[in-house]
C-alpha cells in the first residue's frame, strides 16, 4: 500500500469514527443510574432493574434529559414498584413499553399520558397487578399491541376507539367479566387471546361486534357457561375460535352464537362438558374445516346434528363417552368431505354404529375407533366396507373386544 492510501484510509477511519460518536444518543450510565442504555443503530433501549420508585422515577427524568430521540424500548424489571403514578414517563418518547416482575399492585389514573403519539406496545407481566384504570389505554391512538399477564387482575381496560390496535393478550386468574363496550370501533383488531380465568363465566351480548379485520378469537381455559347468541356477530374474517376447556355443556348454544360466522374455518371446542350433538348443533358453517370435540362427556350424536357444513375435513371426537351415531347425523352432504375422524377411546359396542359412519362419511381416509367397546365384527356382512377401509385408508380399531 503506498503512503498515500495509507494517509487516505488513516483519514477515512477518523471521519467514520467521529461519525460513529456523532451517532451515539446514549449517555454514560453514572448518569442514568439505575437505568442503562444500549443502541443497536439508531434504536434505543433504555432498562432500568434492581431499584425502587424514587431512584427509578430520577434515573428516568435523567434519561428524559440526555435523550431528546423516541426510545425503541424501555423495560422496567425486577424492581420494587409497587405502584406507578400518573405522567410516570413524562416526557419521555416511547415506542415499546415493558412491565415485568416489579411487584406491582396498581397503577394511577393517567400513568401512559403524554405518550399517544409515540406507544406502539405494552407488555406486562406482574403477578400481583390488580388494579389497570379502565380509560389507560384510551387515545393513545398508535398502539398496536397490548399484552397483560396477572394472577390478580379483576377487570381489563377499554380498548374500543384504539384504531391502531391489532393484538390483545390477557390472561389472569381472578378475571370476572368482559364488559360489553370494552372492544369497540377498532378496525384493525386481527387477535384477540383473553384466558386463564375461571371465574368468567359469561360472554355478553355485543361483546365481540363489528370488529372487520379479527380473524383468531381465543377464550379458552376459562369458565366460561353461558354464550349470548349475539356475542359474536359481524366478524367477516374470523377464521379461529378457541373455547377449550371452559365448563360449556350445551353444543347447540355454541352452534347458535356462530351460525353467520361465515368464515370460521377452526372451531375447538375441547375439554369441555357436552354431553350429547343434537339436531341442528352444527348448522350453516360454510368454511369450517376442523372441528375439536375431544375431552367432553359426549354419549351421542342425534339425526342432522351436522347441516350445511361441506368444507369440514376433520373431526375430534377422542376420550369421550360416545356409544351411539345417528346414520343422518350429517345431513345434506354436510359429512360428505369429512376426511379425518377420531374417534378412540370412546363406548361404541355395535358394529352398526361403525357402518353408519362409513355411509354418512364417503371420502373418509382416516378413521381411528382404538379402544371402544365394539362385541363382535359380522365380516360376512360389513366385509365390502372394512376392505373399502383398510385397503384404501388409513383404519385403526385396535385394543376393542371380540
Amino acid at each position: 500500500m503506498t503512503p498515500i492510501l495509507k494517509i487516505l484510509l488513516f483519514f477515512a477511519l477518523i471521519i467514520i469514527e467521529s461519525a460513529s460518536q456523532r451517532e451515539s444518543y446514549c449517555p454514560p450510565q453514572e448518569l442514568i443510574a439505575p437505568c442503562r442504555c444500549s443502541q443497536k443503530e439508531k434504536d434505543i433501549q433504555v432498562w432500568c432493574s434492581h431499584s425502587d420508585l424514587p431512584r427509578v422515577l430520577h434515573g428516568l427524568k435523567s434519561v428524559a434529559k440526555a435523550i431528546d430521540r423516541p426510545i425503541d424500548e424501555l423495560i422496567l424489571e425486577n424492581n420494587q414498584l409497587p405502584s406507578l403514578p400518573g405522567r410516570f414517563l413524562s416526557p419521555l418518547r416511547v415506542i415499546r413499553l415493558m412491565l415485568r416482575h416489579n411487584g406491582l399492585e396498581r397503577l394511577a389514573n393517567g400513568w401512559l399520558n403524554d405518550l399517544e403519539d409515540s406507544l406502539v406496545e405494552v407488555f406486562i407481566v406482574e403477578r400481583e397487578l390488580r388494579n389497570v384504570p379502565l380509560d389507560s389505554l384510551i387515545g393513545l391512538r398508535k398502539l398496536e399491541a397490548v399484552t397483560i399477564q396477572s394472577e390478580s387482575l379483576k377487570r381489563v381496560p377499554i380498548f374500543s376507539g384504539l384504531t391502531a390496535l391489532r393484538y390483545v393478550k390477557v390472561e389472569s386468574n381472578s378475571l370476572v367479566e368482559l364488559a360489553p363496550n370494552t372492544f369497540r370501533d377498532i378496525p384493525n383488531l386481527e387477535t384477540v387471546q383473553i384466558v386463564g380465568s375461571r371465574r368468567l363465566n359469561r360472554l355478553e351480548a355485543g361483546l365481540f361486534n363489528d370488529l372487520p379485520q379479527l380473524k383468531h378469537l381465543n377464550v379458552a381455559e376459562n369458565g366460561i357457561s353461558w354464550i349470548h347468541l349475539r356475542a359474536l356477530s359481524e366478524l367477516p374474517n374470523l377464521k379461529i375460535l378457541e373455547l377449550s376447556s371452559n365448563k360449556i355443556s350445551d353444543a347447540g348454544m355454541v352452534g347458535r352464537a356462530i351460525k353467520d360466522l361465515n368464515a370460521l374455518e377452526e372451531l375447538k371446542l375441547d375439554g369441555n362438558h357436552i354431553t350429547r350433538l343434537s339436531e341442528g348443533s352444527f348448522v350453516d358453517l360454510p368454511a369450517l374445516r376442523e372441528l375439536l370435540l375431544n375431552e367432553n362427556a359426549i354419549s351421542e350424536i342425534y339425526h342432522g346434528a351436522f347441516h350445511r357444513t361441506p368444507m369440514l375435513k376433520l373431526i375430534h371426537l377422542e376420550n369421550n363417552f360416545l356409544s351411539r351415531v345417528h346414520p343422518e347425523s350429517f345431513l345434506l352432504r354436510s359429512g360428505s368431505g369429512v376426511e379425518y375422524l377420531h374417534i378412540q377411546n370412546n363406548e361404541i359396542a355395535r358394529v352398526e354404529e361403525l357402518r353408519s359412519l362409513l355411509d354418512a362419511l364417503p371420502m373418509l381416509k382416516f378413521l381411528d375407533l382404538s379402544n371402544n367397546q365394539l362385541q363382535e365384527v359380522r365380516i360376512c356382512s360389513y366385509s365390502n366396507d372394512l376392505g373399502t377401509m383398510t385397503t384404501k385408508k388409513d383404519f385403526s380399531i385396535q385394543n376393542y373386544k371380540i
